[in-house]
């Protein structure tokens, strides 16, 4: 398979419930389908994914508040990377990030390190050197050269 950079490739999720994992699974590299039965938890796998990447999301099924944890292996462009958070209806949460694949992450818990959701000047350094090492283009760089859509794509967005 011809890898495209910058690529995010998602390799394993895990949630957990306390000290009990509740799910986990590895992801094919090309194609993963989610099927299941109407209220099986579909969206709610979506969701820990959404919110596992780093995105906001306090609205969570009754089945996932029961969830106290999300983590996600991942390749950024080749490189491995474990990323989790704690799940919380309150918003706004931390990410824990180990530049590593989970295996290794779990072996070392002390080597994670932990980012605030809202960046301070010490997160922006360690953003840009991120953008670098991955090929992701930097926040800073990406808000002024991006271009938005008007018309029938604005509707679309």
């Amino acid at each position: 398979m011809t890898r495209f950079d910058p690529s995010l490739l998602l390799t394993r999720m895990v949630i957990g419930a306390n000290a009990r994992t509740v799910y986990d699974e590895a992801f094919h590299p090309r194609l993963n389908i989610i099927l299941g039965e109407s209220a099986s938890g579909k969206s709610t796998i979506l969701n820990f994914i959404f919110y596992g990447l780093g995105c906001d999301l306090s609205e969570w099924s009754d089945a996932a508040r029961r969830c106290t944890r999300v983590v996600i292996e991942a390749e950024i462009s080749g490189m491995p990377v474990t990323l989790a958070r704690e799940v919380s209806e309150a918003g706004r949460q931390p990410m824990d990030i180990f530049g590593g694949p989970y295996a290794l992450a779990q072996r070392h818990r002390a080597e994670w390190n932990r980012y605030p959701y809202q960046r301070s000047k010490a997160a922006r350094v360690s953003l840009r050197h991120f953008s670098a090492c991955s090929g992701f283009p930097s926040p800073e760089r990406s808000q002024r050269q991006c271009h938005r859509p008007s018309g029938a794509a604005a509707a679309l967005c």
